[in-house]
């Protein structure tokens, strides 16, 4: 039987590549529906780190709430409190998330702002780390 540290092992995001996918947040205290077609290249999702670059608030308060699927909303869902990390020295990690996706698929969701009329418009960024099912030789 795995022990939980192999059955959750540590994977180095840092050696896996990125696809960011950008999203202009334009209205400030609402819901944001989310869709951006991902290229087929970004096969195995390895990780998700999301940024967003709110200059006015502290690091500290809530930026908003974002829910992602993936595959036609038949794998994990990704839900997360976000933080502004524009000021942050000290950001997170990429949240693992060891999904196989189906080439050419939608990243699809929503985002929930907590912030007022004064911090739009920015920007919300998806970091996905992925590694390709197909190597080129």
């Amino acid at each position: 039987m795995k022990t939980i540290e192999e059955i959750y092992k540590p994977f180095n995001l840092s050696a896996t590549r990125c696809y960011v996918a950008v999203f202009r947040i334009d209205i400030a205290g609402g819901y944001i529906n989310l869709e951006h077609k991902l290229p087929s290249y970004v096969q195995n999702l390895k990780g998700i780190y999301i940024s967003i670059d709110d200059r006015i608030n502290p690091p500290t308060l809530v930026e908003g709430f974002i829910s992602l699927n993936f595959n036609g909303q038949s794998s994990k869902i990704f839900r997360q409190t976000i933080l502004s990390t524009y000021y942050s020295l000290n950001t997170s990690r990429p949240f693992p998330f060891d999904e196989q996706l189906v080439p050419n698929s939608y990243m699809q969701g929503y985002y929930q702002d907590f912030l007022s009329e004064k911090t739009v418009p920015y920007q919300l960024r998806v970091y996905l780390h992925y590694e390709p099912l197909t190597t080129l030789s």
